[in-house]
Order: C-alpha cells, then sequence, then structure tokens
C-alpha cells in the first residue's frame, strides 16, 4: 500500500517530507518518548549499524512523541546519523495508526532481558515521561516506490522490526 505522505521538520528544523525519499529505501521509525531507555536502546543499536545498513542503501527517520528539547536532551547521546522527528501532538503517529496499549506496556515485564540490558548494561537511565505511557513502537520499511513493503506493530513497548528483516528488504541477506 502507498506509504501516507508527510511533511515536518526535525529536531534541527529542516523540512522533512516522504517525497524526500523516493528512489531510496527508508526504514521509517516510530519511538515513544525521547526519555523511554527501550527506545534509546533501540536508537543507539541502529546507530552503531546504521553506516553499513545506509551503505547497501537504507535511510532512516525516527519520530519520538516529544517536544524538540526532549528529543535534544536524551536521544541526542546516541550520535543518529539519521534524521530525529519530534512529534509531540502525534500527527505522524495517526498518520501511521501507531496506538498506545496497556497490554503491550505490561507485557515488556515478560523479556527483562530487554530492560536489564537498558538500564544496566547501557546505563540509559529514564527521563521525563511524555505522550501516552503506553505507546507502542512501530516501523515501516518503505521502498523506492514511496509503498510500505512491510508495517512492523511492536507486540510491547520495547519491540522493533528486527535487523535482519531490515537486510532482507535491502538485500543483504
Amino acid at each position: 500500500m502507498p506509504a501516507p505522505l508527510f511533511q515536518c521538520h526535525d529536531i534541527y528544523g529542516s523540512e522533512i517530507g516522504l517525497e524526500d525519499y523516493r528512489g531510496k529505501r527508508l526504514l521509517l521509525s516510530f519511538f515513544r518518548y525521547a526519555g523511554c531507555p527501550l527506545c534509546n536502546l533501540r536508537v543507539r543499536r541502529l546507530s552503531e549499524r546504521y553506516e553499513e545498513l545506509n551503505g547497501a542503501g537504507l535511510h532512516a527517520v525516527a519520530v519520538f512523541e516529544s517536544p524538540r528539547e526532549s528529543v535534544l536532551k536524551y536521544v541526542l547521546k546516541q550520535s543518529p546519523p539519521f534524521p530525529l522527528v519530534p512529534d509531540p501532538e502525534r500527527r505522524l503517529y495517526e498518520l501511521y495508526g501507531v496506538t498506545a496499549s496497556w497490554k503491550a506496556y505490561f507485557r515488556v515485564g515478560l523479556n527483562p532481558k530487554v530492560m536489564g540490558e537498558a538500564l544496566i548494561k547501557e546505563r540509559l537511565m529514564p527521563g521525563k515521561i511524555e505522550g501516552k505511557w503506553a505507546m507502542v513502537p512501530a516501523d515501516f520499511l518503505v521502498g523506492p516506490d514511496l509503498l510500505i513493503h512491510e508495517a512492523f506493530y511492536g507486540r510491547d513497548i520495547s519491540e522493533h522490526i528486527p535487523l535482519e528483516r531490515v537486510e532482507r528488504f535491502l538485500g543483504m541477506r
């Protein structure tokens, strides 16, 4: 299906639109709030692999339900090499059908490994909670034709599309 078109601004005020990615492969990722340790763990892991993934043709845009100031304070610490979009009004979330789920919020307790990795191993402490506590992450793999090739909605508040699926999308596997 066609990816919903959008125009927005990143944390630096640069305009970003889906049309900017025509002819490219895009990972459009929706996160929770900027101070979420699980979200920052994913940003860190994606940033660590981004040079390789970008070399294979991937571009990424990360959307947070926090205001610009919070994204600068918390997420920028991960030094992501891709645009960060603050969306505290959740306009893009609504456009892409990204919602909250208390069931998904409580399900993360069944996965203490990821919580331990974020809090203990990586020392990503929680920051100010903004937006909907139970917002569930989602990822969209958008092809050069601006069609959604895969929509991935997390089953809990820590889950994003596995990078192996991103690699398949890029023809790396």
